[in-house]
């Protein structure tokens, strides 16, 4: 059993890193971006992981195995069955849709310095200060992008034109934030988020009732131990 759960989280690995398109997994796991850029994949197996491994501990001290100073676990109320799991994987989830939500875009550190850079030449140089309003002056692009939540296409098309980085300015930067900043309500994010964690739990119900009946039922293995003990055999 444990074997086969182990290559479950393999193969659930896998296919995360296989399936999943990088520009997807920068989105998802771009709360570890700080640590570098294989950790938007790497964090989110690792939160996977705690998750798992917490649970087990929150379940597993209990009278049934070993500890008679333990309460059983048929007695408690939360450190039972699926509960831990759900509720540390709802944290985990809820943990990745904040991210989301908190201002963040694909701007690469290279690009938020030269931005900075082309920003505050264009404030110092009486020239081109004279031309900017003042909403122009305290426009931060940096800010803006991140608040749009700007992808790499997007960056690309708007910082990129021809293959060398050039600096829009705040004007074309300004309208193209404004058109794509998200305005989306949360509460769709919520309900799927609750759909994900029902079926979750079951999906873990019907492969345990499975298990069951696959190993004590119908192949009936607790007939073949009473017979293994007493000896029976059949003519």
């Amino acid at each position: 059993m444990d074997e086969f759960d182990d290559i479950l989280v393999v193969l659930g690995c896998a296919a995360y890193g296989l399936i999943v398109g990088e520009a997807s997994r920068l989105e998802i796991g771009h709360a570890f971006y700080s640590l570098g850029k294989e950790w938007t994949t790497y964090g989110v197996f690792l939160l996977a992981f705690l998750v798992g491994v917490i649970s087990l501990v929150t379940v597993m001290p209990s009278h049934e195995f070993g500890g008679g100073h333990k309460r059983p676990r048929k007695q408690r109320w939360f450190r039972r069955g699926m509960r831990p799991l759900i509720v540390f994987g709802a944290l985990a989830v809820l943990f990745l849709v904040v991210a989301q939500l908190l201002p963040h875009s694909a701007l690469s550190d290279d690009e938020r310095r030269l931005l900075a850079k082309a920003r505050n030449e264009r404030l110092q140089s009486p020239l081109l200060a004279a031309k900017l309003s003042q909403a122009d002056r305290e426009f931060d692009e940096v800010k803006a992008i991140d608040g749009a939540h700007l992808n790499r296409l997007d960056l690309n098309v708007l910082l990129w034109p021809n293959g060398v980085f050039l600096d829009p300015g705040p004007v074309p930067i300004r309208t193209v934030t404004e058109v794509l900043a998200p305005r989306a309500p949360v509460w769709p994010v919520l309900l799927s988020g609750a759909a994900f964690l029902y079926l979750w739990w079951l999906a873990a119900l019907i492969f345990d009732l499975g298990f069951v009946w696959q190993r004590y039922i119908r192949n009936s293995l607790a007939n073949d131990r009473l017979m293994l003990w007493s000896n029976y055999r059949e003519p």
